[in-house]
């Protein structure tokens, strides 16, 4: 039996800014798109993020860099 994914409520504001998420806690939670709209924004530059690399395969984004672009977004969408 699979597990369920649990949605989780996550507040950016409250936690480490160096903290680390993965992109699993970050889409669609907090950044309501699908992985690849995620990857493809990052590839086309709308979205300026740097991951971090864990090692492997594996990346995870800063608190910070994540608050960042959710406020560009936010002065994106309030522009008339």
């Amino acid at each position: 039996m699979t597990p369920k994914k649990v949605k989780k409520n996550i507040n950016l504001r409250q936690m480490d800014p160096d903290c680390l998420l993965r992109l699993e806690h970050i889409v669609p939670d907090v950044i309501p798109i699908a992985r690849s709209t995620w990857y493809m924004k990052i590839a086309n530059g709308s979205f300026k993020i740097k991951a971090v690399s864990l090692g492997g395969m594996a990346k995870a984004y800063r608190v910070r860099d994540v608050l960042a672009l959710l406020d560009g977004l936010h002065e994106v969408e309030l522009k008339p």
